[in-house]
């Protein structure tokens, strides 16, 4: 049992028996604490980064998108503080005071959530400040009713995923970038960037959204294939042959 799952379980113990507005603060203290003082705290390992620098030196804006994949809590504030502010299209989870506890985290580091349900304005704003602008996509099938989406093969099975970044990087010439952080030996944190996507503003919307987001697809399935213990995916990423079908057929 190690030193740390130790620690772990006993302030877990003293946490429980005390105020939940007192434990919020002592938490976050101790939390904090353990940062600075954490004789193994986690590097990160830039890789591939060449991509981003060059969408900057054009003074572009950056379609990012990824999955639920390492740990993007390290990436994120990284990306940010070398580089610029970070909007992040985010799936409104409950309680919403939850949602609005971690988006007022998130943005301490210079990373904004925003609700998909509010997402069309706010990105739009984000991309006409030439920020990053990021998507997490794999939040599964059944939180799709109000999104745009298009079929992609994915693991083989064709699913949904939804086509607001290709969307975005059509109409404001930006590159669509995908990229993973992944926790490596002794904890590093890797975050890899693929060559950006470049969409031809001539090329029709609906052929535009299919095969970017086929592209994506296969980027991610090759992300986890590689590394398939840190994905962790918390809904079905594909739907029931009779649902895929019905959908199929929709005009």
């Amino acid at each position: 049992m190690s030193p740390g799952f130790i620690v772990w379980r006993t302030m877990s113990g003293v946490m429980g028996a005390l105020p939940s507005s007192l434990a919020d603060r002592v938490a976050r203290a101790l939390g904090a604490s353990a940062y600075y003082l954490w004789f193994t705290r986690r590097s990160i390992a830039r890789q591939n980064f060449a991509h981003v620098l060059a969408a900057l030196m054009q003074d572009l804006p950056i379609v990012f998108v990824s999955a639920h994949f390492g740990n993007m809590d390290y990436a994120a504030p990284a990306a940010v503080e070398r580089y610029r502010p970070m909007t992040l299209a985010a799936e409104t989870i409950k309680p919403v005071e939850l949602f609005h506890h971690l988006a007022h985290q998130r943005s301490q580091n210079g990373v904004h959530l925003i609700p998909y349900d509010q997402a069309p304005r706010k990105i739009i704003e984000a991309v006409k400040r030439k920020e990053i602008v990021g998507f997490l996509i794999d939040f599964g099938i059944n939180a799709h009713k109000d999104i745009n989406t298009v079929p992609v093969t994915f693991f083989g099975e064709t699913t949904f995923f939804p086509s607001s970044p290709a969307i975005l990087a059509q109409r404001y010439h930006a590159p669509l970038m995908t990229g993973f952080a992944y926790i490596g030996a002794h904890k590093q944190i890797h975050i890899t960037i693929d060559p950006p996507i470049l969409i031809s503003p001539q090329l029709p919307r609906a052929q535009a959204e299919r095969e970017t987001m086929q592209l994506v697809a296969e980027r991610f399935e090759k992300a986890i294939r590689a590394r398939p213990e840190q994905w962790y995916v918390f809904r079905p990423m594909w739907p029931p042959k009779p649902r895929l079908m019905d959908h199929l057929r929709q005009p």
